[in-house]
């Protein structure tokens, strides 16, 4: 799981520096969706592991 958030993280990140050079011209909305698609998927990602952190705490008695 943290592998995935940093990929998407690293790849939001770059797209979202970069994307006013990538793709000129009336293609650009692909760059743009792409972005806003990468950063939607982040906040999934990290809901689930904020969701799987809390089940984890909820199932172990030591962590009381």
């Amino acid at each position: 799981m943290a592998a995935v958030a940093f990929i998407v993280g690293a790849l939001t990140i770059y797209i979202g520096m970069n994307q006013a050079a990538m793709l000129l011209g009336e293609h650009h909305w692909l760059i743009q969706l792409s972005h806003l698609v990468l950063g939607i998927l982040s906040i999934g990602i990290g809901h689930m592991a904020a969701a799987r952190q809390r089940a984890g705490r909820q199932t172990d008695p030591s962590s009381i």
